[in-house]
């Protein structure tokens, strides 16, 4: 049972302040790049194509890849195989050398970016991410912290959308993860080019700033709506529009954050992560968010976000984030662009199409394999 100090104890202004300006001395390691990881799966499907042809290429399936990644795919809490099979194969070793010329390994470097844009790793405090105290601190505790970290979300963000949304942390968590994304768009492009990318600094200034959510403006929120939704469309968004350097795909982010505001509150029935291999529990349960993969606390979220809109109806139409329920449905979840490799394939051969790469008669084949799933899901 969730603790009662998630459907309120807001933070104040001050330690809201104090996050922000702590966080500026802490070189988070997600932050530690100024590149992004090309996506690792488009470089596969483009020399499989090369080297196998088209139809070889767009065989595989989601199930039988996740099997090759992981020692037990259907645990959510399934450790990594340390050699897969795929980087047995004759053009791994060169395609690592073009995506990663400059790594002191690249065919490792590789394997680690593939696994993290698929989503099967985990968030362990110590294990996958080195938390400081200090830095545990900031988010009340070394769980919400690794997690927070590896979503690339700052403390004072974190904090203050939480804030802004009361118990609702699912949407709070969307709420975080759009606004780290402007404050990143902000960070990493000339103010020159705001405009022109429908950059809006001063959205991120009167949110952080508001201390009331009934005084938020619906035109903020529906903005913030707009970065959500532009994020979660694109498989790996670019560094530019405030992907992360990891290449970790929105969807993840924004299921982690939630995750992190679940732990900073803490559970009755503490503690909530033991060794035992068990299933996604039902919303509203502990889980063990850390040890979880990102797919498994994915499948967690999209249960929370059904949950929180039974025990959190709106009271008023159309308001709070566009509706995160309606844009989060369960098609949504299934058309993320990352969650079924076979739907990113189709988008995959679009552009390697637009290239002249293949043909349309090629482009073909993932485009039917889309459809199939999408009208079993409608």
């Amino acid at each position: 049972m969730r603790h009662p100090a998630l459907q309120g104890d807001p933070l104040d202004m001050m330690s809201i302040r104090r996050c922000a300006v702590l966080a500026c001395l802490i070189p988070f390691p997600t932050l530690a790049s100024q590149t992004q990881d090309p996506e690792v799966y488009a470089a596969i499907v483009s020399h499989r194509v090369e080297h196998a042809g088209a139809a070889a290429a767009f065989s595989g399936s989601t199930d039988a890849f996740l099997g090759d990644l992981l020692v037990t795919p259907a645990s959510p809490f399934s450790d990594l195989k340390a050699e897969p099979s795929i980087v047995k194969s004759d053009w791994w070793k060169p395609m690592s050398e073009k995506l990663f010329p400059q790594a002191e390994n690249p065919a490792a470097k590789a394997l680690h970016a593939l696994q993290t844009q698929m989503g099967v790793t985990k968030a362990r405090p110590g294990a996958d991410y080195p938390v400081e105290p200090r830095v545990a601190a900031l988010y009340r505790g070394a769980y919400p912290a690794a997690q927070a970290i590896k979503a690339g979300v700052d403390p004072d963000i974190f904090w203050q959308a939480r804030t802004l949304n009361g118990g609702q942390f699912a949407e709070a968590a969307g709420e975080a993860v759009a606004l780290q994304i402007l404050r990143d768009q902000m960070k990493r492009n000339d103010a020159s080019a705001y405009t022109a990318m429908a950059i809006r600094p001063e959205v991120l200034a009167r949110y952080m700033n508001e201390r009331n959510p009934d005084y938020v403006r619906d035109e903020d929120r529906h903005y913030l709506g707009g970065v959500l939704r532009g994020a979660l469309s694109s498989r790996l968004p670019s560094y530019a529009s405030g992907g992360l350097p990891s290449g970790l795909p929105t969807i993840y982010r924004v299921a982690r954050i939630a995750a992190a505001y679940s732990d900073a509150a803490g559970y009755a029935n503490a503690p909530t992560c033991t060794a035992a291999d068990l299933p996604i529990p039902q919303a509203g349960e502990p889980f063990c968010f850390a040890a979880a993969t990102d797919r498994s606390v994915r499948s967690w979220y999209h249960r929370e976000v059904l949950w929180q809109a039974v025990r959190h109806p709106q009271a008023k139409e159309a308001t709070v984030f566009e509706k995160l329920v309606q844009l989060l449905s369960p098609a949504f979840f299934l058309l993320d662009g990352i969650a079924l490799l076979e739907l990113a394939e189709e988008a995959i051969a679009s552009e390697l199409l637009a290239d002249e790469a293949i043909v349309e008669e090629e482009a073909a084949l993932p485009a039917a394999r889309a459809e199939n799933i999408t009208c079993r899901i409608r």
